[in-house]
């Protein structure tokens, strides 16, 4: 059980530091990565669910959030 602990206490110890560092992160703007993310995984590959997409990021980024999840094979990208 201890040894549970101790493991389980250093990843929370690695993924806070990871956090930490990446929220330092500068890319192509002056701003930290969000905590909060948007994810672009479901949905139909159709011009209805692209609409809401495009409307949901506009949202997010109005309201702080900056870190988008729009990986390559999402949605038959």
């Amino acid at each position: 059980m201890i040894k549970s602990a101790v493991r389980y206490t250093a990843w929370i110890g690695i993924i806070k530091q990871t956090t930490d560092e990446l929220m330092q992160i500068k890319g192509y703007s002056n701003k930290e990565m969000s905590r909060i993310a948007l994810g672009t995984h479901l949905g139909d590959a159709n011009d209805e669910v692209s609409a809401s997409y495009r409307n949901a990021i506009k949202y997010a980024v109005q309201n702080g959030i900056y870190t988008i999840d729009g990986a390559i094979n999402y949605r038959g990208m």
